[in-house]
């Protein structure tokens, strides 16, 4: 799994507009960054499919807030786009203010992969934020398990441990 940026002003302010907010064209601007910076990963991917949302999470926003970052990276690298073939098939509880254990826990077998069109596919998974890396670990396995060649993750922002002073400093770096 690779990460774009640290969770953390102005990153955190844009993330929270576009998820809680409803400010949907903020995915697109983030989009071309991230674009490159997925570009220079090397992932080659065939398909870009977005971490899902379950249908009640879903109704109750109204938005998947990561398709509209995911597509627009699709769109910006003429990768195939999805939102059909990863499902969430149960409502899992929101990710915030749980420990490791309780995060993996959550999103155990909460996801399902459509094998027809997976099979054999360079698979990237696009997250909007990351913090223990369990939720892009199951909708990952999921993926593997229907028989896609190769699953690589990232996420726009990693969450940084509350005690962490580290800068990340990658979204400022010019593009090589």
């Amino acid at each position: 799994m690779r990460t774009f940026a640290a969770y953390k002003d102005p990153v955190r302010s844009a993330l929270i507009k576009l998820k809680y907010k409803g400010e949907v064209s903020l995915g697109f601007s983030l989009a071309w960054s991230f674009a490159h910076f997925i570009d220079r990963q090397g992932f080659a991917p065939d398909i870009i499919l977005p971490v899902p949302l379950s249908e009640e999470r879903l109704r109750e926003r109204g938005y998947n807030q990561v398709d509209y970052l995911a597509k627009p990276v699709a769109q910006i690298l003429g990768v195939d786009y999805s939102t059909k073939l990863v499902k969430r098939i149960r409502h899992t509880r929101s990710q915030v203010g749980l420990g490791v254990r309780e995060r993996r826990e959550n999103v155990r077998d909460a996801f399902v992969a459509e094998a027809a069109k997976l099979v054999g596919r360079n698979v990237l998974v696009i997250d909007d934020t990351s913090t223990t890396g369990a939720t892009l670990d199951f909708v990952s396995r999921a993926i593997i398990n229907v028989g896609a060649n190769n699953v690589n993750c990232a996420a726009y922002a990693k969450a940084l441990p509350h005690d962490s002073n580290e800068p990340n400093l990658e979204f400022l770096t010019p593009k090589s």
